[in-house]
Parts: structure tokens; sequence; C-alpha cells
């Protein structure tokens, strides 16, 4: 059966029973909300509905709704689950509403659902999940059931933005809308942090609450650099490429009051990853100078918290498997970068107690004492789980990086090289972090994986159809050539 595009073919009885039982339910619910005193909660059930509405007819407009609310998302406590309070932040309702103006759109328009090399390995990842959370709630093994849903759940969400950019993106057009709208939100973010340079020890995104995450921020501002600097080196428009360092600039001098050491060193593998991929000598001669030359470059509070991890009065002593140049086979950390070294102590103890935990695991949220996102999994999906985990990433990693060499067009290019550079930071980035887990990090990572995603089954498809041509000769400004322009084929 054919897609339809849009609803108009729909008839005119049709529409009007829609709109009655949409315009029955919003009153009702509205009615319900009030009287019960959340406002919030109303205000946020409203406008998940409008999107809802909205991506009946335009799917596009409410993925563009997302992509703003990654960041600008307002949040309200809805009840309180255990010892945590449960809070509902506007982009869950908008990833509901649009799942379910997704089913509507298919069952109406006849819209096909989509393969992609990711799909077994997130279903195998999930069945891991739910499987061992289950025998943890069944066998006591000291999980809250609830909690650990919400976790399920938070992951399934990310899954669902992926599929959502895979689904909804009909065009490229499409996709340098949303690489745009992305990269204007993340400078706007960036400008709001740099804001805060001054009031605030360690500056975080907007709409936090009253537990700011500069860990969050960092991992997602890093994102952001990995994203627009490759997409300047090889831009072939000067205004552009001046507008999209602009971006990289408000982005890492944001990062460096976040004050995330993890983000630091994610940013450093991110930029090696750039500086190899690009074999651009202008990334290599600037990690160079900054070496050189970061204690007059950086802010003295920056310094202090770098140092601090070497310096501080109650640090531990941590044994090295090998003795460094300089160094010895013993160095002197603080007390919160030796908890993410003795992690795996406890990782090694609590994993391999018995056979089925060190297969299947403990269930989601037995390792919410641990720090780390690998030594959680670990714990609590097992060696199964961890597996799928890496499955997952593997079939990423392969397709951008096959996206990378196939490519003749600049912006995919330089687009699938910043992903690859993104994925190696988050990677080091969750060494310290549980950021698989971590919302304002997590949803712009998947976006972006379904973004490279629909680019490679498109160029895929094109290369198996035959039905790549030769592109004709165009001047593409080269990463270590920037003052000429060069014959790109």
């Amino acid at each position: 059966m054919s897609v339809r595009r849009d609803l108009s073919t729909l008839p005119f009885e049709v529409h009007g029973l829609a709109n009655l039982v949409v315009i029955t339910g919003i009153l009702v619910g509205m009615y319900f909300l009030l009287a019960s005193g959340n406002q919030g909660l109303a205000f946020l059930v409203s406008f998940a509905i409008v999107v809802f509405l909205v991506s009946l007819v335009r799917i596009d407009f409410g993925l563009g709704i997302l992509i703003i609310g990654m960041l600008f998302s307002p949040e309200t406590e809805v009840a309180v689950v255990g010892q945590r309070e449960l809070t509902i932040r506007a982009e869950d309702l908008l990833i509901i509403a649009l799942g379910m103006a997704w089913v509507v759109r298919r069952v109406i328009m006849g819209a096909c659902w989509i393969e992609t090399p990711l799909n077994m390995p997130i279903f195998v990842f999930l069945v891991a999940l739910i499987v061992s959370t289950a025998a943890g709630v069944a066998f006591d093994y000291f999980l809250d059931g609830a909690q650990a849903a919400f976790y399920i759940a938070k992951l399934i969400q990310f899954f669902a933005i992926y599929y959502f950019a895979i689904h909804f993106i009909e065009d490229e057009a499409h996709i340098h809308f949303f690489l745009a709208l992305f990269l204007a939100v993340g400078a706007a973010v960036s400008i709001y942090g740099l804001t805060q340079v001054g009031d605030v020890y360690r500056v975080s995104a907007p709409f936090e609450g009253g537990t700011p995450e500069p860990n969050t921020f960092g991992g997602y501002l890093m994102t952001l650099i990995a994203l627009s600097l490759p997409l300047a080196l090889y831009c072939p428009r000067l205004i552009t490429r001046i507008m999209l360092l602009g971006v990289a600039g408000l982005a890492f001098s944001a990062l460096l009051f976040t004050l995330s050491r993890a983000s630091f060193l994610g940013l450093l593998g991110m930029l090696i990853v750039l500086g190899f991929l690009t074999k651009s000598r202008l990334i290599w001669m600037t990690l160079i100078l900054f070496a050189m030359f970061h204690r007059g470059l950086l802010p003295e509070g920056v310094l202090e918290r770098i140092n601090y991890t070497f310096a501080s009065q109650s640090g531990a002593l941590v044994t090295l498997p090998v003795a460094l140049p300089f160094v010895g086979d013993t160095v002197h950390v603080d007390s919160s970068t030796f908890e993410r070294i003795d992690v795996w102590r406890k990782v090694m103890h609590t994993w391999t107690l018995n056979v089925y935990h060190f297969f299947f695991g403990w269930g989601v949220t037995r390792g919410n004492y641990l720090d780390s996102q690998y030594a959680r999994f670990l714990i609590e999906i097992g060696l199964v789980g961890f597996t799928a985990f890496g499955w997952i990433l593997w079939r990423i990693f392969r397709a951008a990086n096959w996206l990378r060499q196939e490519t003749d067009d600049w912006i995919i290019r330089g687009f699938s090289v910043g992903y690859i550079a993104c994925f190696v930071g988050v990677l080091i980035h969750s060494m310290g972090t549980i950021t698989f887990y971590i919302v304002r990090i997590m949803e712009p990572f998947w976006f972006l994986t379904g973004v490279m995603m629909w680019w490679y089954l498109r160029e895929r498809e094109a290369e198996e159809s035959g039905e790549h041509e030769t592109p004709v000769a165009a001047g593409v400004w080269q990463p270590d050539l920037p003052w000429r322009q060069v014959d790109a084929y």
C-alpha cells in the first residue's frame, strides 16, 4: 500500500470525529489536573497534546520541537517513588505525543517500519534489561522495582528518539534544518551557561531544578563541539564556517566552567580522534600549543579543579599496574577519583559472586552507588546484557565509519567524522559517569545516531542499486588548506 503524505485525503466525518474526541479529552483532562492543583502538569500535558495534533499533519515539526525541548525543557513534580521525587519533564510527554502520532500515521497513512542495523541489538539489550530486573525484583535482590521501571523506561525513550529520527526524516533538507536547529539550541544553551560564570561555582544547563548537574552539561557541550568543528573544517562557505567555529568556541568556553573532569577527558579524546580522522595539522598544532601554554590560557578555577585531582588533602594512594615516567608506580588522587578507580574492586566482588549474577546481573538500580556506566552495566545486567550493549556500540561505529569513508558530500563527511569523535568522547565520559542514563546527553546522542543511520541506509541503498553517480568537480575547503579551495574529486 502506498504511503499517503498528509491527512487531507480522509473523509470530513473522520476529521470531525477526531477533533471532537481530542477536544473532549483535553477538557476532561484539564478539569481533573487543575482541580488537583497541579497547574504545571496541566500545562505540560496541554503542550504535549498540541504537539501531537501538529505532528499528525507535519511530523517534522514535532521532531523540531523535541530538539528544542532536549535542553529547554521545564519539569514538574508529580509523585514520590520510594525516597525519590518523581518529576516529569516536558520532553517526556513530547516523546509520548510523537510516539502516538507515529502510530496513528502508520495506521492511517500506511507508513512502513524501517529496518536498521541496530534493531536486533537494541531488542536483545532491552530483553536483557527486563529479564535481569524482573529476576532481581522477584528474588528480592534489594531492588526498587518502581525506580528500576523508570530507568528502563528512560532507556526506551532514548531508543524511541533514534527511531523518530530514522522514520520522520524524509530528505536531506530535513536533516539540514534539524542540524541547524540543533546547533542553534546548543549556541543558546552555551550562552546561558556563560551567563552563570561568577554567580555559581560550576555552570549547568537550564531547567535543572534544585540539583544542577555540571557533568551532564559538560557531556552535552562535548557533543556540540564534536559536531560543529569538523563541519567547519569541511565547509566550503566562509560565513558558515565562521558561524560553526563560533558555536564550537561558545561550547568550549562553557564546558571549561562546568569543571567536569570526565568531560575534560572526553573532550581530549574527542579532539585526538578528530585529528586522526581529518588529518588536520591545524588541530594537532592547536593541541600541542594548548598543552604548552595551558597554564596561561585556562581560567584559574579550571586549573585548580584539575590540580585538585592530584593535590587533595582527602585523597588516597593508588597503586598502578606499571610504573610511569616521572610518576612511579603509585599516584595520590582525590577521594572522588579514587572512588572511580576503586569501583572496579567492588565490581569484581559483586559481579563474580556466582555464575548467575556473572551472566545475568542483579537487575537495574542494583548498582546505584557506582558512578561508572560500564561498572553499573556489568553488575546490573551481567555479561549477557553488557555484550548486547557492546553489540549496539559496534554496529554504530561500523556504520559511522563506513559512511565517513564512502561519502563525497562535505556535510555528510563532516557530520560522520564529528559523530565518530563524539562517540569516542561519550565512551570516555562514561568511565566516570553513568552517561548512558543521562537524559541531556543521551537524547541528543541518539538523535544524532538516527541522523547518521538515515544517511548510512540511504548511501548503502544507493550503492547496492548502482545509483551513485560520479560527482561534478566542486571546490571544497580542505582542513589543512583553509586559505584556498582545491578540486575535491
